[in-house]
This record gives structure tokens, C-alpha cells and sequence, in this order.
């Protein structure tokens, strides 16, 4: 299975490669998941990195390069681990080349 609610992506200074998913109900968002995001090779997401929400995806564009990641790329079991685990940001996710 994949993640199937909203995915929401930045914060301030350390959290500005966060990304948070959830479900929506009647008391508001319930997170599910919470990551740093990473470029393929496992480095930081570069600071000036521009990021676009279209859709289910998300784009990274920074000097020379173009990446994405979609909802689809992060998997439930990664989530349910997550929040399981008491891990507030414990898994890392990377996006992947264009």
C-alpha cells in the first residue's frame, strides 16, 4: 500500500526538508509520517533548492538539476514504522533524478 492522504512539505531553518503526511478527519490532520528529505546519493537537499506542488508531486530544482518525489514513493509500511517506533523524524526519504 502507499500513502493515500496529504503530504506537507518545509518548515523553517533545521526543517526546511521536512515532510509530514496524514489523514484528514473531523479533528483535523492526523500525522502519519514524518522525514528529512535527501537527493539520491543521501546528501542534503541543497538550501536554495526551489520545490513546486503539482498534483501528487512534488519538484526539486536546484543548479543543474531536477528532481521529484510523489506520494506513491512513500510507502505505508514506512509510515506505520515510523509512528510505531515513537521516531519523530526517523526515516529518510530520497527524491529521485528527472
Amino acid at each position: 500500500m502507499v500513502a493515500s492522504g496529504p503530504a506537507l512539505h518545509g518548515g523553517y531553518g533545521p526543517d526546511r526538508d521536512r515532510l509530514v503526511t496524514g489523514q484528514l478527519s473531523a479533528e483535523g490532520l492526523q500525522v502519519t509520517g514524518e522525514y528529512r528529505l535527501a537527493l539520491p546519493d543521501g546528501t542534503p537537499v541543497p538550501d536554495r533548492t526551489k520545490v513546486i506542488g503539482r498534483g501528487p508531486c512534488l519538484h526539486f530544482m536546484t543548479v543543474g538539476s531536477w528532481y521529484q518525489l510523489t506520494i506513491s514513493d512513500i510507502p505505508e509500511c514506512q509510515r506505520r514504522n515510523s509512528l510505531a517506533n515513537g521516531d519523530h523524524l526517523g526515516h529518510s526519504l530520497a527524491i529521485r533524478s528527472t
